[in-house]
């Protein structure tokens, strides 16, 4: 190849670079674009705050009624939460919950979530090039619907209070919603029954979910017996959840060949302690030990159970009910239940 050949073939390769390189960035900034507008779903703007400020220190709610709907929940008897405050309560909730942190979470922008199940195998086997093949099954779809419930909190101030303008009134109200709202759905997450609140991790029975039996009081084996039940594709993420109480019992278990404790307490305040080199989690809305109780769960968090967060928060203004007081109406919908009861075990006393 002539140098003019090869200097005419660099020069080309340097100009289809470039087009590739502009290519390349016109679609970073069509995925950043398309990344804001679906953050930005149901959340209120920037301009929202000061309006909203207003609504909750005086009770002016015409810059809100101004707006659009997506500043306004007029069927629904009350106002999107300004940005600030979205931020905090969603924040708050997810540092407070563990469950949060620990399983699948969905936000949506409508008032349930669809999934589809999948059942039974498709069949399989060896065979010769020329032999026949047996016709078939194909995997039954199963249409499961999580819908979100709604939970409401009712913070109260003083007009003296909202009127104090060097106290942050939105950041005030959010930590009282998110210390209400965490609470509330925390122990739903558990054991709500799924009528008016999400389906609770442990309201299923034995012939559903599977379980070990105690005799009365946990021992070396009904630990081993859950690690057991669990299928091998999900004991690489598995945890252990269970009350404060039933830790105090789980850490004075021996080892029965060296006589040596099982617990393997952690000392970075950041990790949590192991069993059998699976974490384990406190948890105060777990049951304490009881007969009949679930005393320990163990699970792949992540697979076992879904949240279902509706995208937004409203509030509405009360200074009439409670007098002097001004009472905020909060309110949030939330869902949950189990999706996959496989990833799931009990440890019952």
């Amino acid at each position: 190849m002539q140098i003019d050949e090869i200097v005419d073939s660099i020069s080309e390769l340097s100009e289809k670079f470039e087009l590739l390189e502009k290519k390349s960035a016109n679609m970073d900034k069509i995925e950043a674009a398309i990344s804001r507008q679906s953050q930005e779903i149901n959340q209120p703007n920037e301009d929202h705050d000061l309006e909203f400020d207003s609504y909750i220190r005086k009770g002016n709610s015409s810059g809100l009624v101004e707006k659009s709907l997506n500043s306004t929940i007029a069927e629904e008897g009350g106002y999107l939460v300004s940005k600030s405050v979205f931020r905090i309560v969603n924040d708050s909730l997810d540092e407070i919950s563990l469950l949060r942190k620990l399983a699948s979470v969905e936000k949506i922008s409508t008032n349930s979530l669809d999934l589809i199940e999948e059942s039974g195998s498709t069949n399989s086997g060896w065979v010769l090039e020329t032999s026949v093949r047996e016709t078939t099954n194909n995997k039954n779809f199963i249409k499961r619907v999580i819908n979100t419930h709604e939970m409401y909190a009712q913070p109260k101030a003083t007009q003296k209070l909202l009127d104090d303008s060097s106290i942050n009134i939105e950041k005030w109200i959010a930590e009282q919603i998110a210390a209400s709202f965490a609470n509330l759905e925390a122990a739903a997450f558990y054991k709500g029954d799924g009528n008016q609140m999400p389906r609770g991790m442990l309201s299923y029975d034995s012939s559903t979910v599977q379980t070990v039996q105690t005799k009365g009081k946990i021992s070396y084996d009904n630990i081993v017996d859950l690690l057991a039940c669990l299928p091998f594709e999900y004991k690489q993420n598995a945890s252990f959840i269970a009350h404060p109480q039933t830790i105090c019992e789980l850490m004075k278990i021996k080892d029965k060949s060296s006589d040596r404790y099982i617990w393997n307490p952690t000392i970075d305040s950041g990790r949590p302690s192991m069993l059998f080199g699976v974490p384990v989690y406190e948890d105060r809305n777990m049951p304490q030990i009881a007969e009949g109780e679930v005393a320990l769960v163990l699970a792949d968090f992540k697979k076992a159970y879904k949240i279902v967060d509706r995208n937004n928060i409203q509030v509405l203004r009360d200074p009439y009910t409670d007098k002097p007081f001004v009472k905020f109406y909060a309110t949030k919908r939330v869902g949950g239940d189990v999706v996959n009861k496989s990833a799931l075990k009990y440890l019952v006393c």
